[in-house]
């Protein structure tokens, strides 16, 4: 049974002779059988009268949980879960051990139940670790689905038509990074979006990829992406940026031979274009320059379009449809807020409409002297001098149009200790909700359901981290 550390997990010991309880907690990464140290050594003795010992653990194992996000959606760098095993000993009052060592391994989350679901909940027979089944979503918008693996399941992308474009399906095994993954609607097809890895490219003899940039400097011909070939007559969407522009220009063409899909580009700015693929080419991705570029490309992502109204995930135990509502582009632009949901995992969540950017500003002032030695003073001076001077700037955005179900995901927001919002430039802000209350809206009462809910950025605007 999953451990949900933000609510109560007892473990309890039982009998006759008892006097008092051991407890050892192990908390580690890794293969569920890996040997790893005590991370908490507990002493208890029982209450009068009683033949049990209880401890409860949540708290000391929670220390250990540590949510992040920075745009990649990695167990790994997640710190999204632990694998913790609690050995628990009975004792008379002679210090002899009364019976066997209970021993139990499970996994950890930041994950939590309602009080109406009583205190051994466990969602260890679901798959999909969020409670909304109806998904807004802008067309080929990023949205990832958080899988619980243990089940064995098996994610399907439905079109319209009723056909599977893709099946993404896990086996279940004992690493703690393979227990929770998340499913991109539109998966990366070329990954290395910060140049991490140079031997995917081929460039020219003078750049550098160095810091997670392509560093162009100054020659002609083209910087290629190796390691993909794609399918003539299938839809890509291609998003990169030229960080910094010196001189020359770039191009992008659908690979070497293929058609160019850009026009010239010389100017810094991010860029993001949909094309059918014309050609089949082992350089997929290709910057072509006939006039010597020298500059920064970087975020550099691929993905395949392809048409998607529902998404079947079948395991073990059930089957759950999820049903994409494709939502139409308006004058604004979309904000996609990522938070720790019930579950401890990430959960995507648009707000299509208006967004409001405010700052606030506190400072502390004082009057200062002003005169000088022959009792004059500069008309140019403050006399009223404010220092101490901090600003926060925050954010209120706007949902749009959905199904109650939304409810519920919008309850668990507000319930989330870590809030991020990604902006249309892929940076990603750490926030804090400031909203603390919200009506819960239904059709019937409200006939659209819609929620405006107002963010803090999660620090100053003034630089003070020290």
């Amino acid at each position: 049974m999953a451990i949900n550390t933000r609510s109560p997990h007892y473990v309890s010991i039982t009998n006759a002779s008892i006097s008092y309880a051991t407890l050892d907690i192990y908390i580690w990464d890794g293969d569920k059988s890996a040997t790893t140290t005590v991370k908490y050594d507990l002493k208890k003795y029982k209450v009068s009268n009683s033949t049990t010992v209880s401890f409860e653990i949540s708290e000391l194992i929670r220390d250990y949980l540590d949510v992040v996000f920075d745009g990649v959606y990695s167990t790994t760098s997640q710190n999204i879960c632990k694998w913790v095993k609690t050995d628990l000993k009975a004792f008379n009052v002679s210090n002899v051990q009364q019976g066997a060592t209970v021993s139990q391994t499970d996994l950890a989350l930041d994950s939590y139940s309602y009080f109406q679901e009583g205190s051994s909940f466990s969602f260890d027979n679901k798959s999909l670790l969020m409670e909304n089944v109806d998904l807004y979503l802008e067309s080929f918008s990023d949205f990832q689905i958080p899988i619980y693996t243990k089940n064995n399941p098996s994610v399907a992308f439905i079109d319209s038509s009723g056909a599977t474009q893709r099946t993404v399906s896990f086996l279940n095994n004992d690493a703690s990074t393979n227990q929770i993954k998340s499913v991109d609607l539109f998966p990366q097809l070329v990954t290395n979006v910060s140049f991490d890895v140079p031997n995917d490219w081929q460039i020219r003899s003078l750049d550098v990829i160095e810091d997670g940039v392509l560093r162009c400097n100054g020659q002609s011909g083209s910087r290629n992406f190796q390691n993909f070939t794609p399918i003539a007559g299938n839809e890509y969407i291609v998003n990169f940026e030229i960080k910094e522009y010196t001189s020359g220009s770039i191009r992008y063409f659908d690979g070497s031979g293929g058609v160019q899909i850009s026009g010239v580009l010389n100017t810094v700015g991010e860029y993001s274009f949909k094309y059918t693929q014309s050609v089949t080419s082992t350089n997929l991705v290709s910057f072509f320059s006939s006039s010597g570029f020298d500059g920064v490309i970087d975020n550099v992502s691929l993905k395949e379009v392809t048409q998607v109204s529902k998404i079947k995930i079948t395991d073990d135990n059930d089957i759950t449809t999820l049903n994409i509502k494709e939502q139409c582009r308006s004058k604004y632009t979309p904000n996609k807020v990522t938070f720790v949901n019930k579950f401890g995992t990430l959960q995507d969540m648009y707000f299509f409409k208006k967004a409001t950017e405010k700052m606030t500003v506190k400072k502390e002032s004082y009057k200062a002297n002003i005169l000088n030695n022959s009792n004059s003073y500069s008309t140019s001076n403050h006399v009223n001098q404010d220092f101490n001077v901090v600003g926060s700037e925050s954010i209120s955005l706007s949902s749009g149009y959905l199904e109650e179900s939304y409810n519920e995901a919008f309850k668990q927001l507000m319930l989330s200790e870590k809030v991020w919002v990604t902006d249309e430039d892929y940076k990603v802000t750490p926030i804090n909700i400031k909203t603390s209350n919200i009506t819960y809206k239904t059709s019937l009462n409200d006939r659209l359901v819609e929620y405006t809910i107002d963010f803090d950025n999660s620090f100053d605007t003034i630089n003070n981290i020290r």
